[in-house]
Protein backbone atom coordinates (compact mmCIF):
# COMPACT_ATOMS: atom_id res chain seq x y z
CA UNK A 1 0.00 0.00 0.00
CA UNK A 2 1.12 3.44 -1.09
CA UNK A 3 1.45 6.73 1.26
CA UNK A 4 -1.92 7.91 -0.76
CA UNK A 5 -3.62 4.75 0.55
CA UNK A 6 -2.23 5.05 4.04
CA UNK A 7 -3.54 9.02 3.92
CA UNK A 8 -6.68 8.26 2.80
CA UNK A 9 -7.39 5.80 5.26
CA UNK A 10 -6.33 8.01 8.07
CA UNK A 11 -8.64 10.75 6.56
CA UNK A 12 -11.76 8.70 7.61
CA UNK A 13 -10.74 8.77 11.65
CA UNK A 14 -9.64 13.10 11.56
CA UNK A 15 -11.09 15.06 13.86
CA UNK A 16 -12.35 11.73 15.97
CA UNK A 17 -10.80 12.42 18.84
CA UNK A 18 -12.30 15.79 18.86
CA UNK A 19 -15.46 14.44 19.06
CA UNK A 20 -14.78 11.83 22.01
CA UNK A 21 -13.34 14.83 23.99
CA UNK A 22 -15.91 16.84 23.54
CA UNK A 23 -18.53 13.76 24.94
CA UNK A 24 -16.39 12.75 27.54
CA UNK A 25 -15.19 16.51 28.75
CA UNK A 26 -19.00 17.32 30.68
CA UNK A 27 -18.65 13.93 32.67
CA UNK A 28 -15.45 15.00 33.37
CA UNK A 29 -16.53 17.89 34.93
CA UNK A 30 -19.42 16.19 36.52
CA UNK A 31 -17.32 13.95 38.37
CA UNK A 32 -14.61 16.91 39.34
CA UNK A 33 -17.64 18.70 40.59
CA UNK A 34 -18.91 15.45 42.59
CA UNK A 35 -15.85 15.30 44.17
CA UNK A 36 -14.97 18.57 45.27
CA UNK A 37 -18.73 18.87 46.86
CA UNK A 38 -17.45 15.47 48.76
CA UNK A 39 -14.86 17.25 49.89
CA UNK A 40 -16.71 20.05 50.77
CA UNK A 41 -19.49 18.21 52.38
CA UNK A 42 -16.56 16.18 55.04
CA UNK A 43 -14.87 19.65 55.83
CA UNK A 44 -18.22 20.73 56.59
CA UNK A 45 -19.02 17.79 58.93
CA UNK A 46 -16.29 18.17 60.63
CA UNK A 47 -16.58 21.88 61.53
CA UNK A 48 -19.95 21.39 62.41
CA UNK A 49 -18.56 18.42 64.55
CA UNK A 50 -16.38 20.72 66.39
CA UNK A 51 -18.85 23.69 66.54
CA UNK A 52 -20.97 21.04 68.35
CA UNK A 53 -18.48 19.91 70.79
CA UNK A 54 -17.53 23.56 71.73
CA UNK A 55 -21.34 24.60 72.77
CA UNK A 56 -22.13 21.77 74.22
CA UNK A 57 -18.93 22.17 76.86
CA UNK A 58 -20.04 25.85 76.73
CA UNK A 59 -23.30 25.54 77.92
CA UNK A 60 -22.55 22.59 80.35
CA UNK A 61 -20.01 24.75 81.72
CA UNK A 62 -22.92 27.48 82.29
CA UNK A 63 -21.44 29.99 79.53
CA UNK A 64 -23.90 30.85 77.28
CA UNK A 65 -22.99 33.93 75.77
CA UNK A 66 -19.67 32.00 74.79
CA UNK A 67 -21.90 29.28 73.36
CA UNK A 68 -23.47 31.84 71.08
CA UNK A 69 -20.29 33.81 69.91
CA UNK A 70 -18.21 29.85 69.04
CA UNK A 71 -21.83 28.89 67.00
CA UNK A 72 -21.36 32.14 64.57
CA UNK A 73 -17.93 31.58 64.65
CA UNK A 74 -17.04 28.00 63.94
CA UNK A 75 -20.46 27.27 62.25
CA UNK A 76 -20.51 30.45 59.94
CA UNK A 77 -24.30 30.19 57.91
CA UNK A 78 -25.49 27.22 60.19
CA UNK A 79 -26.96 26.83 63.13
CA UNK A 80 -26.64 25.25 66.71
CA UNK A 81 -29.35 23.95 68.94
CA UNK A 82 -28.72 22.95 72.60
CA UNK A 83 -30.79 20.16 74.43
CA UNK A 84 -30.26 19.92 78.22
CA UNK A 85 -31.19 16.47 79.55
CA UNK A 86 -30.14 15.80 83.13
CA UNK A 87 -26.32 15.54 83.22
CA UNK A 88 -26.03 16.12 79.51
CA UNK A 89 -26.07 18.91 77.02
CA UNK A 90 -26.44 17.94 73.85
CA UNK A 91 -25.71 20.81 70.75
CA UNK A 92 -27.18 19.78 67.03
CA UNK A 93 -24.93 22.10 64.80
CA UNK A 94 -26.35 21.91 61.03
CA UNK A 95 -25.14 23.76 57.90
CA UNK A 96 -25.93 23.47 54.31
CA UNK A 97 -23.71 22.14 51.79
CA UNK A 98 -22.77 23.21 48.12
CA UNK A 99 -22.47 20.66 45.88
CA UNK A 100 -22.38 21.21 41.98
CA UNK A 101 -22.60 24.86 42.32
CA UNK A 102 -26.66 25.61 43.45
CA UNK A 103 -27.09 22.22 45.01
CA UNK A 104 -27.30 22.56 48.56
CA UNK A 105 -27.77 19.38 50.78
CA UNK A 106 -28.12 19.84 54.75
CA UNK A 107 -25.60 18.62 56.64
CA UNK A 108 -25.95 17.90 60.50
CA UNK A 109 -23.45 16.89 63.42
CA UNK A 110 -24.88 16.21 67.04
CA UNK A 111 -22.65 16.15 70.03
CA UNK A 112 -23.18 15.42 73.96
CA UNK A 113 -20.91 16.82 77.03
CA UNK A 114 -21.19 17.03 80.70
CA UNK A 115 -23.83 19.22 82.45
CA UNK A 116 -21.80 21.05 84.31
CA UNK A 117 -21.43 18.05 87.25
CA UNK A 118 -25.03 17.97 87.99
Amino acid sequence: MGARGRTAQLGDARGSVTVEFAVVLPAVVVVVGLAAGLVAGAAMEIRLQVAGAAVARAVGRGDSASATALAAELAPGGTVRTIMSGSVVCATASAPVPVLGAVRLPATATVCAANGGR
